[in-house]
């Protein structure tokens, strides 16, 4: 009887998990924000304060992400003259180049972090005040917010795209577009 009731007792336990729960989102962030398609798996927006800072840390992940995806492709298969620029394996080039050189790329993205902060973390995380090519002047605000989301969404997915590339690599071996 005991045996029955501590088992009776676990299934219910068990499928309390998977029943649905009430969500309270802040009607602020609902879909008000570029990009927004209600994918919250972990609820940032019930517990984080201001979500233009993880906004703001996306776009730059998204940034850095489509730059690494394609510095990846790079390494492989462009090889500039020099023993320390042969390496064709993506993640192990670091290694190969001088200490001093990777300690400048590391002073140059943290002068550029310090030197941005502000702007990507504040009201709009996508204008850092570096537009070399204009590509805002002369847009109206539906063309500036339809061209953020194109750039969310590239983001999104060249952060996808660089951890599938590095575990394929990880687990393989082998170069990316190797037949």
């Amino acid at each position: 009887m005991v045996c029955s009731r501590l088992v009776s007792i676990l299934v219910l336990e068990a499928a309390a998990g998977f029943a649905p729960k009430t969500r309270v989102m802040r009607a602020s962030y609902v879909g008000t924000m570029i990009g927004d398609v209600g994918f919250d798996p972990l609820r940032l927006a019930e517990v984080q304060v201001d979500l233009s800072y993880a906004r703001g840390a996306e776009i730059k992940h998204g940034r850095i992400a489509m730059l690494a995806t394609v510095g990846f492709l790079v390494q492989e298969y462009v090889h500039l003259p020099g023993e320390a620029y042969q390496n064709s394996q993506p993640l192990k080039a670091p290694w190969t180049v001088p200490w001093a050189a990777n300690l400048q790329i590391l002073l140059l993205a943290g002068c550029v972090e310090l030197a941005t902060a502000d702007k990507t973390y504040g009201d709009t995380p996508w204008d850092l005040g570096f537009d070399p090519l204009c590509f805002q002047e002369g847009k109206s605000q539906a063309e500036l917010d339809d061209l953020a989301l194109k750039e969310l969404t590239n983001g999104r997915l060249a952060m996808m795209a660089f951890v599938g590339m590095t575990i394929q690599t990880l687990l393989f071996d082998k170069p990316l577009l190797s037949v």
